[in-house]
């Protein structure tokens, strides 16, 4: 989600449409909060809580996985969204 925090109510709903599409803890979807539009909310500003340059102070109740995540991506924040290395040619050796 690259709006981050600023992700207005359809963003997040998208987010967690995707989410909740995941073939994962499938019998917790029937729960509208599981992954829903609030607990995407939520960890964007889990996020923003790791994110030294933005002044708001989010929400310092995320995990250790929300930090490697900030840690892996943070410096690269559009790697997820490009395109794979071209395919190194094969040898017929």
């Amino acid at each position: 989600m690259r709006e981050g925090k600023r992700a207005d109510v359809v963003a997040r709903r998208k987010v967690s449409d995707l989410l909740r599409a995941l073939p994962m803890e499938e019998e917790l979807t029937s729960d509208a909060g599981f992954r829903g539009e609030k607990a995407v909310a939520y960890k964007l500003y889990n996020f923003v809580h790791l994110d030294p340059s933005d002044p708001t102070a989010g929400l310092p109740n995320g995990g250790k996985a929300d930090e490697d995540l900030w840690e892996e991506f943070a410096s690269e924040p559009v790697r997820h969204g490009r395109p794979p290395p071209p395919s190194q040619p094969t040898s017929t050796r």
